[in-house]
């Protein structure tokens, strides 16, 4: 990747911003070598020789995807991915070093240059350059799920969990809870101040500890009363900050609690994410991130005046965390990149291909014009192998954080977004939210079956659209084992093949019957990333470390993929089926006519009419509530759907169950 300066001043000076347009996950910073976790591999700069370097799976690395980077005290880079474990670099070469250590929460050093690694699963482990120990509840650990971790000025190690608070004293665990001395059992972040006393931020309130006694602070110290405290900073007047989800910034002097709001200061936001206070003793923040809409960039406090910066200097409005190095430089992790400032002066560097190479985030798809059209974090690209457009917030898409793309029959382009789900029919953008019948927020994946109606992944269930309105499958109501789903793809046959998150498996849904895939039928259970089917059938399902998995259920199809009108009229399987309120019956028609849709009885008398009317070609849907032309209950039992239009008369089935 190359690298330009781009220079652009503002009342403080130049900002400088580095970027392989990748999301940036984390960081670590020892002298003048910044070293990034991001997702397209591990990003290293040494500012002193001003080299950069970009290392990937090319470089050794198990995937591009790095979510946590560290520093030990060899010198050694560690690198996490959640499913991989651990890599190493010792300056010449990546290499694996622990087999069993994913979900890497946080780590650090103690004095005797041992690591200690926190993990939100599985407890702790410590690496003294040789041996890997882990420490479970097994053996003095009060939680598995360790999501804080200190090493304090006596060598001790302070594990914070969901249970409550560990201490180990060399060989000696004590444990701490609500029930002797913790405000709260849930610890979110553990801080020792300048006279050896360890702080707790915890789900109910901040307590301390001196050795000897416990602490918590409540309304009647002038501790805020609902304040959820999320970290804790102490800076060089061994003054406490306490940063909070909903109440703002916290100040306490040892004397009194002040509290800094978007109603009594000018802190932009009252969500802090990260602190971190420099050697001039200035509180650097980064706020809460408008579902990555805009976010409120970055803000400096000096005790009296705050300063915020937004994208007049820094790469980008969202910063994620923020941290100090030990030339006072601040660093600031964003969605655009990391953004330096050394109290001077900023400067930018950016990628000088950037709007003109494809990012790799989503795949590309190319319409009935062949033109290409792919997504990425920073809005949606078409290229008809001339032009290459852009296409963001400012033209009609819903969010720029684009996760998937699909082109339907009619060749409208859909977008699925973080922030809900857009169109495009190459003159027209639709956004769909509550006003359109549509209610949600992240949009995994989206895929359109060979009837037109298009199915979206999302973490509250399955959706349908059929172009009039749109359907929700969850566990509640359907055959649906979990709501939460990272992909989808529909077959030849029109199933719909859903791909659950961990532990939760893969299903498939065929209209009418969903069916859940096991390891007695073959699959492997492994985290399914991607799924795709081929002329043939086919399913191909591309996983995190189980390989790639193929699945042929040998059905024929009885509908190939065609851009034509479809050629018979088709009466689909109703659902919910059983029922005990109402149904929905669905059919197709391959061209206009009359239609006349009825109910009868299992005896073959007509219960109701519900279509007599001319329609026109396409997809239809009709509810039925159970209810006679007189407007009363049916009885329990099957029922019979007749569909008849100009020249055709199909029947489906239902079960009624009262």
């Amino acid at each position: 990747m190359a690298i330009i300066s781009v220079s652009q001043a503002d009342a403080d000076g130049v900002w400088k911003s580095y970027t392989n347009t990748n999301y940036i996950y984390n960081i670590a910073v020892s002298g003048d070598n910044i070293w990034c976790g991001t997702s397209g591999g591990v990003v290293h700069w040494n500012m002193s020789d001003e080299i950069y370097e970009c290392f990937t799976v090319d470089d050794g690395l198990p995937s591009d995807f790095i979510n946590r980077i560290g520093i030990d005290a060899k010198g050694e880079i560690w690198a996490h991915c959640d499913v991989f474990g651990i890599w190493i670099f010792d300056g010449l070469s990546w290499q694996k070093r622990f087999n069993d250590i994913t979900s890497f929460k946080s780590m650090a050093i103690d004095r005797d240059g041992i690591t200690w690694i926190a993990n939100r699963f599985y407890g702790v482990y410590s690496y003294d350059g040789i041996t890997v120990a882990h420490y479970t509840t097994e053996d003095g650990l009060i939680d598995k799920a360790v999501i804080s971790l200190i090493v304090d000025s006596n060598n001790v190690k302070w594990f914070g969990t969901k249970k409550g608070v560990s201490r180990l004293d060399g060989q000696i665990w004590t444990s701490f809870t609500s029930e002797n001395g913790l405000a709260g059992d849930t610890v979110y972040s553990i801080a020792e101040d300048m006279n050896g006393v360890i702080w707790f931020a915890t789900n109910q309130g901040v307590s301390i500890y001196n050795g000897n006694d416990w602490k918590t602070y409540t309304t009647e110290d002038g501790f805020p009363p609902g304040a959820s405290i999320t970290y804790i900073v102490v800076d060089n007047d061994n003054i406490k900050w306490f940063g909070t989800s909903y109440t703002g910034l916290l100040r306490y002097d040892d004397t009194s609690f002040t509290t800094y709001s978007m109603e009594n200061s000018d802190i932009p936001d009252n969500e802090i994410l990260d602190l971190s206070v420099d050697r001039n003793g200035v509180l650097w923040l980064s706020l809460e991130q408008e579902f990555y809409r805009s976010g409120h960039g970055l803000t400096g406090f000096d005790g009296t005046l705050w300063k915020n910066y937004r994208t007049d200097g820094p790469v980008h409005n969202i910063a994620r965390g923020v941290t100090v190095d030990q030339n006072n430089v601040k660093w600031f992790l964003t969605n655009g990149g990391i953004s330096g400032f050394d109290g001077t002066s900023w400067t930018q560097y950016t990628d000088e291909d950037y709007l003109s190479v494809w990012l790799n985030e989503v795949d590309v798809v190319t319409d009935r014009d062949n033109v290409r059209w792919s997504g990425s974090n920073n809005g949606v690209r078409s290229f008809d192998g001339t032009t290459l457009i852009l296409y963001t917030t400012d033209n009609g898409l819903v969010s720029n954080r684009v996760f998937d793309v699909a082109v339907d029959y009619n060749n409208v382009k859909w977008f699925c977004t973080d922030h809900g789900i857009s169109s495009f029919d190459g003159k027209k953008w639709i956004t769909y939210d509550e006003s359109n019948g549509f209610v949600d927020e992240n949009i995994i994946s989206v895929t359109v079956d060979t009837y037109n109606m298009k199915w979206f992944a999302t973490h509250i269930g399955l959706w349908r659209y059929n172009d009039n309105e749109w359907t929700l499958f969850t566990s509640e109501n359907s055959g649906l084992r979990f709501n939460q789903i990272s992909n989808i793809v529909a077959d030849m046959n029109n199933h719909i093949w859903i791909a659950l998150y961990i532990g939760y498996g893969l299903q498939s849904f065929d209209g009418s019957v969903w069916k859940t895939y096991t390891e007695k039928d073959g699959y492997l259970g492994w985290q399914i990333l991607s799924m795709a089917v081929d002329h043939n059938n086919v399913k191909w399902f591309g996983t995190y470390n189980g390989g790639v998995i193929s699945y042929d259920d040998g059905i024929k199809t009885f509908l190939e993929i065609s851009n034509e009108e479809p050629e018979n009229v088709k009466l689909l399987n109703s659902y919910p089926n059983p029922f005990n309120s109402s149904t929905t019956i669905e059919f197709v028609l391959p061209h206009e006519s009359i239609v006349n849709l009825a109910v009868y009885d299992i005896l073959g008398q007509k219960v109701r009419d519900l279509i007599r009317q001319p329609m026109q070609t396409g997809f239809h849907s009709v509810l039925w509530d159970g209810k006679n032309k007189n407007g009363n209950d049916v009885s329990t039992g099957v029922y019979f759907y007749v569909l008849q239009t100009d020249n055709t008369s199909i029947q489906s089935k239902g079960l009624y169950v009262k």
